[in-house]
Order: C-alpha cells, then sequence, then structure tokens
C-alpha cells in the first residue's frame, strides 16, 4: 500500500513539474505558435515532432546563387556543420533526429518535453515549429474545377 502512495505522490511531482516547464516553454520566443508545439504534452503525450531553424552565418545571407555547385557545396558543408554543432549538444534520450535538411539550416526532429527545453537553450537555435503534414485534400480539384469548369476530374 506504501509503494502505491509513494509512486502516486511522485507522478503528481512529475505533472506538476510537467506543468511548470509547458508553462516556461509557452512564453518562449523561440517556440512558433507554443499553442500547437506544447499541445501533445498538454495531452499527456511523452513526445511531439518539431522544425528546428538555426541561425545562419552571415556569408550566407546575401551569397545565394544556387546554380554555382560551388556555392551549394559550401552551403551543405555549412548546414552540415551548424546542425552537427546543435546536435552534438543535445541528449539523443530527448531529442531524436528525424530528418536532416540538405541547404536549409535547420533539421527535424522527435522530442520530449525535456529535449524541447534543452532546444530552446542553445543559442543557435533560432526558431521551433510544430512538424505537420499539410494536406491539400481536394483543394487541388477545386482549384482545378474553377480554372476548367468543364473538367469533372
Amino acid at each position: 500500500m506504501y509503494n502505491c502512495d509513494v509512486m502516486r505522490s511522485e507522478r503528481g511531482v512529475t505533472q506538476n513539474r510537467s506543468a511548470h516547464v509547458i508553462e516556461t516553454l509557452a512564453e518562449s520566443v523561440k517556440i512558433i505558435e507554443s499553442e500547437l508545439v506544447l499541445k501533445d504534452f498538454k495531452e499527456g503525450k511523452t513526445t511531439t515532432r518539431v522544425v528546428v531553424t538555426l541561425s545562419r552565418p552571415v556569408r550566407f545571407e546575401q551569397d545565394r546563387d544556387f546554380k554555382d555547385p560551388a556555392f551549394r557545396n559550401k552551403l551543405r558543408a555549412a548546414v552540415r556543420a551548424a546542425q552537427e554543432q546543435v546536435i552534438n549538444r543535445l541528449d539523443p534520450r530527448e531529442v531524436q533526429i528525424t530528418n536532416r535538411f540538405v541547404y536549409i539550416f535547420g533539421f527535424s526532429a522527435e522530442v520530449t518535453l525535456n529535449g524541447l527545453k534543452e532546444l530552446t537553450e542553445i543559442d543557435r537555435v533560432v526558431a521551433i515549429n510544430k512538424d505537420r503534414v499539410l494536406k491539400t485534400h481536394d483543394r487541388e480539384k477545386t482549384h482545378h474545377n474553377f480554372i476548367n469548369p468543364e473538367s469533372k476530374k
């Protein structure tokens, strides 16, 4: 009986701590649309999927000649280095990388609440968005029918 009481007490402390962390993260300027990002945690889920945007080196702010293979190679290397710099600081039990972008300074990941907190504490991280699948459902069909009303497809 005593063990059950201890477990309930520990669960309550964990829930209170999680609620406090969620409240703190909701105020983070790095988390874009925090309600959406934190929704899974508020619903009791242990992880959520996010897209992490990293700061870009100044030299890549102006130069954007994607037709130049040398530029693409330099950009790809810089992106990889920026990703490594951040990913190597993360606890892999809290943040699991799901995709590394090739030409974009960022990556996607599945994170725990603590992993999300870790990301907000890294200077190189400039934004965190909810990773979500955007469905076009019947928009294309509707758009096509609007442009060409004779088409029934």
